[in-house]
């Protein structure tokens, strides 16, 4: 439990981080590949998407980590929009549902 936590502030502490990049850098940001996180025993993945929608940009960062389950991860979501004057809105928890590939259409 201790590690899907862990996990979980890693996945926020990156979102933290990417609301600090610049609106221009993010817009030119390509789909990063997953990163591979090991914590304790578990093995973890963390993505980030960035979306462009008209003036804003849609970023979540997605991670996904084991459990004690072998069949089943753990997923944790952050992400916000960023708008050309630098201004942040967080993203709705029930709208990061739709920046998931696996999950939209």
């Amino acid at each position: 439990m201790k590690e899907t936590r862990a996990f979980g502030e890693m996945v926020r502490e990156h979102g933290r981080k990417l609301r600090q990049v610049d609106y221009r850098d993010l817009a030119g940001t390509q789909p990063m590949q997953p990163a591979r996180i090991n914590i304790g025993r578990r093995t973890g993945y963390i993505e980030c998407i960035c979306q462009l929608e008209g003036e804003r940009i849609a970023v979540v960062v997605r991670g996904k980590i084991d459990t004690w389950l072998p069949w089943m991860k753990r997923i944790y979501r952050d992400g916000f929009f960023k708008y050309p004057d630098g201004s942040l809105a967080d993203i709705p928890v029930d709208m990061l549902y739709n920046y998931d590939p696996l999950l939209s259409d």
